[in-house]
Parts: C-alpha cells; sequence; structure tokens
C-alpha cells in the first residue's frame, strides 16, 4: 500500500474465519488505527455470525463503526466505489 498512495480502501474478506482470538482482536485494532492514520478506509466482508457476536462482545464493531461491515464482498465493492475519493 505504501507503493499505491491512491488506495483509499481495504477490504478484509472474512469468509474462511472461523475463530477470532485475542492476538487477532489486536492486530484487528492496530490494522484499523494505522489504515486511519493514513486516511485509508478499514472494512470487513462475510464476517461470521459467531466472530461477528466475538467483534461486538468486545466492542470492536462499535469502534470501527457498524456500517464498515458486510454481508457480502459483492456489497462492500459496490458501496465503496460510490464513495468519492478525495
Amino acid at each position: 500500500m505504501a507503493d499505491n498512495p491512491k488506495i483509499a480502501h481495504l477490504v478484509l474478506v472474512c469468509n474462511a474465519v472461523n475463530f477470532v482470538d485475542t492476538s487477532a482482536l489486536e492486530v484487528l485494532k492496530e490494522l484499523h488505527q494505522r489504515l486511519a492514520e493514513n486516511g485509508i478506509g478499514f472494512y470487513m466482508a462475510e464476517v461470521k455470525g459467531p466472530v461477528m457476536d466475538r467483534l461486538q462482545r468486545i466492542g470492536f464493531v462499535q469502534q470501527m463503526g457498524a456500517n464498515r461491515f458486510f454481508l457480502t464482498t459483492h456489497e462492500a465493492c459496490e458501496t465503496l466505489k460510490a464513495i468519492p475519493l478525495t
């Protein structure tokens, strides 16, 4: 991403993620913070129910914003391509 400054959004597709432990949660928090500091939006798509439940329980969904989570990758891409680049 450092080589391409035009990147405005990053979507993490989580369809293969079945469990998120404490270490993974810390990495997600750090990633979200670093991307925000660089003006890049961080979004998650296809988060499975138990993983989403855990993210909500620890307050990560509220911290990121519920509007940054998408049921499908297609929905994420369609939504994000409609956002004007600054």
